[in-house]
C-alpha cells in the first residue's frame, strides 16, 4: 500500500523493478562501454551524476528491504550490490579530488564483496559490508553534498 492506495502486483513489479532497471541498465551499459574502447578518446559520461546518486540510493534501499525480509532474497541483493559497484566505477570518471577517488573506489570494492556475500548466502555479512557501504557514502555526501 501506497499512500493509502493499494497497488497492484504488475505496478509494484514495474515500480520496484523494471523503472530502476531503466535507470540503471545505461549506466552499466555505458560503463563497460568506456572501458571497453581501445583508443584513447576520453571518456564522456551519458548521464548527470545526480542520476548515478539517485540509482545508487535506490539500489542500497532495496538492499535492505531485500536483506530484512522474513525470507532474504539473494539475487536481488547481490544484483544491487553490483549494480552499485558499477556505478562507482563509473563514478570514478567524476573525481574531482583524491578522497573523492577513494570513496569511489572503496565503493567499488565493498560492492562486490557485498555481491559476493550475497552469492554465498551469508546474510551476517551483507549486513555488515552494507553498513560499510552506507558509512563510506554517507562520508562522502558529508563532505560534497554538505548532508
Amino acid at each position: 500500500m501506497i499512500s493509502g492506495r493499494v497497488i497492484s502486483r504488475r505496478t509494484h513489479i514495474k515500480n520496484k523493478i523494471v523503472l530502476p532497471l531503466s535507470i540503471l541498465l545505461p549506466c552499466i551499459l555505458f560503463g563497460a562501454a568506456a572501458q571497453e574502447r581501445i583508443f584513447n578518446e576520453p571518456y564522456e559520461q551519458s548521464v548527470d551524476l545526480e542520476y548515478l546518486m539517485y540509482a545508487a540510493d535506490f539500489a542500497n534501499e532495496e538492499i535492505v528491504y531485500y536483506s530484512t525480509r522474513p525470507k532474504p532474497s539473494f539475487d536481488r541483493i547481490e544484483t544491487f550490490a553490483s549494480l552499485i559497484a558499477e556505478i562507482g566505477n563509473i563514478n570514478r570518471y567524476n573525481a574531482p579530488k583524491k578522497d573523492y577517488l577513494d570513496w569511489t573506489t572503496t565503493q567499488v570494492d565493498l560492492g562486490k564483496q557485498l555481491a559476493a556475500a550475497a552469492k554465498a548466502k551469508d546474510l551476517e555479512k551483507v549486513k555488515t559490508l552494507h553498513q560499510q557501504l552506507l558509512n563510506n557514502c554517507n562520508a562522502c555526501h558529508d563532505k560534497y553534498l554538505g548532508h
